[in-house]
C-alpha cells in the first residue's frame, strides 16, 4: 500500500495505567475473556518484554498480536523484531537500516507504520512532512520493510482535526 491509501477502520482501545501491576491485571482479564487481540506495551518497558512474549506464546488465540507504540531506538531494533508483530514508530533511516538487518538475520517479517511529525514540532519525533514520500519509497524499495500505514501524534490542541485531515493527503 502507498501512503495515499493507508487509512482503514481500526478497532482499538488504548488504556494507560499508572502501574505495571494494574496493566498486568487488566491485560490478563482481557485475554482470559477473549477480548484482547492487540496488546500495546509501551516502548520503555523492555524489562517487561519477557512477560509479553510469555503471554503471546502461551495464549491459545492465534490472532494475538503485539504492537510496539512509542519511540524506538535503533539499538533496540533486534529486540523489537524478535517480540513485536507491528511497529508504529519508524521515523529515521538509521532505525530502518537496523530493522531491515534484524528482519533478515532473524528471518522474520514485521509490519510497520511510519511516524510523521504532523505538527512540525521540535520536541516530537517523526519524518518531516516534506520528506515523507521519499522516506516511504526508500524504506520499501531499499530496505524491503512492509510499511502498511502512517501514524502521527498531533500537537496538544483543542481541535486536532486539521492535523488528521493533513494525514489523509499522504
Amino acid at each position: 500500500k502507498s501512503p495515499n491509501n493507508c487509512f482503514q477502520t481500526f478497532d482499538a482501545l488504548v488504556i494507560k495505567f499508572d502501574s505495571k501491576e494494574k496493566a498486568i491485571k487488566c491485560r490478563n482479564e482481557l485475554v482470559k475473556r477473549g477480548l484482547a487481540t492487540k496488546i500495546l506495551p509501551e516502548a520503555t518497558t523492555w524489562h517487561f518484554a519477557g512477560d509479553w512474549e510469555h503471554i503471546k506464546l502461551g495464549n491459545k488465540r492465534k490472532d494475538l498480536k503485539l504492537h510496539m507504540v512509542g519511540k524506538l531506538q535503533s539499538n533496540k531494533a533486534k529486540d523489537a523484531v524478535e517480540l513485536f508483530d507491528f511497529i508504529h514508530s519508524v521515523d529515521n533511516e538509521k532505525l530502518v537500516i537496523a530493522l531491515s538487518k534484524y528482519e533478515n538475520l532473524l528471518n522474520k517479517k514485521k509490519k510497520y507504520f511510519i511516524q510523521i511529525n504532523i505538527g512540525d514540532e521540535d520536541q516530537k519525533s517523526g519524518v518531516n512532512q516534506e520528506n515523507i514520500v521519499k522516506f516511504y519509497s526508500d524504506t520499501k524499495k531499499d530496505y524491503d520493510l512492509d510499511v502498511i500505514g502512517l501514524m502521527c501524534i498531533p500537537p496538544f490542541v483543542d481541535d486536532t482535526t486539521p492535523f488528521f485531515k493533513k494525514m489523509e493527503s499522504y
